[in-house]
């Protein structure tokens, strides 16, 4: 679930900062298409994976306490 939420949160952040950075303002033409598919898989994949061991690590503490 950690996975899921971080590589939409990944995705979405690093297109919208990183489209405006590059453009200032959203154009009409295709450019800012390409750019969102470009940053929103790259925010996407890191987002996703990060956000992935992030959960995973601390879902492991928690079933090793409420085990003990």
């Amino acid at each position: 679930m950690g996975s899921v939420a971080g590589g939409t949160g990944g995705g979405i952040a690093s297109a919208c900062i990183t489209c405006n950075l590059v453009f200032g303002l959203e154009t009409a033409g295709t450019s800012l298409l390409w750019c969102g598919i470009v940053a929103g898989v790259a925010g996407g994949y890191f987002g996703g994976k990060y956000a992935g061991v992030a959960t995973g690590f601390a879902g492991e503490k928690l079933y090793e306490t409420t085990i003990r």
